[in-house]
């Protein structure tokens, strides 16, 4: 019951956000989530024995934020190009304190690689979600493109999520990657694939007419499988730090990086589809 209801405040909340005429709450409301599922990630990587440079990371990820608001508000993907030069000043900076820090190089490398790689696994990924948000946000239309997208997007992974833990908690029985998340099941995998196909079936006939039945099955199958796949990759952090949990912020949930993990992949999908098939 707590999960259930926790679950249900915060969809309530981030659906409040995404309809939301003017894009600022969204904004905050993900950048607030990848600044605390960034923090959960180097928890777990120093767990596992690497020095991350939060500092850094924190700095590269306000400004990736910022980039995200204002490339999606020109609808122009070519600014995407500035987060190249935010990307490699990270990679520098943490080099040059990484080796400040230690004479041996591999360790000075693997700390640089742990702080780089959660700004691009937490930060990177999740802007592409403001970048959707702010798909003719300034338009007359209500709801806006990019609020279409993005509930189409959630409705999904919400629906794969629940139905692959409840199908899971009371059919399962062969596991799928008993290695990396022994809690996960094929049987979850199916009833997951069913409600998130079921949650863009009801996306195309709440709000979404202009989208394809074909683009419906098709983008939903494959939100479903990256976010699986993400959630695996949470899983392999996890499991290496002999960490159940990220954070347990969340009732019933765990931590932010928790409820991130099935999402992270998803945006940049997202985003990209509309530009080859909805962009004028």
């Amino acid at each position: 019951m707590k999960r259930i209801l926790s679950g249900l405040i915060l969809f309530a909340l981030l659906m409040l956000a995404i309809w939301f005429p003017h894009p600022l709450p969204f904004t905050i409301f993900a950048a607030l989530a990848m600044g605390l599922g960034l923090h959960e990630y180097y928890s777990l990587a120093e767990k596992l024995g690497y020095f991350c440079y939060r500092s850094l990371g924190f700095t590269a990820s306000g400004l990736i934020v910022l980039v995200f608001y204002f490339a999606g508000r020109e609808q122009n993907a070519s600014q995407l190009s500035l987060l190249l030069p935010i990307i490699a000043a990270l990679v520098a900076l943490a080099l040059i304190l990484s080796l400040k820090r230690s004479n041996k190089f591999d360790v000075a490398l693997a700390s640089t690689a742990a702080t780089v790689f959660g700004v691009l696994y937490v930060a990177m990924l999740a802007g592409f979600a403001i970048a959707v948000k702010m798909i003719s946000s300034d338009s007359s239309h209500f709801p806006s493109p990019g609020a279409k997208l993005l509930t189409f997007f959630f409705l999904v992974v919400a629906g794969s999520d629940t139905g692959a833990y409840f199908t899971g908690r009371a059919l399962g029985k062969h596991k799928l990657a008993p290695n990396i998340s022994p809690g996960k099941t094929i049987e979850g995998s199916i009833g997951g694939l069913i409600l998130g196909l079921a949650g863009g079936a009801l996306s195309k006939l709440w709000f979404f007419p202009e989208i394809p039945w074909l683009h419906v099955v098709a983008l939903a199958s494959i939100l479903i499988v990256a976010g699986t796949l993400g959630d695996l990759c949470e899983s392999m952090l996890k499991r290496g730090s002999k960490t159940k949990d990220a954070a347990s912020i969340i009732p019933g949930h765990g931590g932010v990086l928790d409820r991130l993990d099935s999402l992270l992949f998803n945006a940049p999908i997202i985003y990209y589809y509309h530009l080859l098939f909805f962009k004028q």
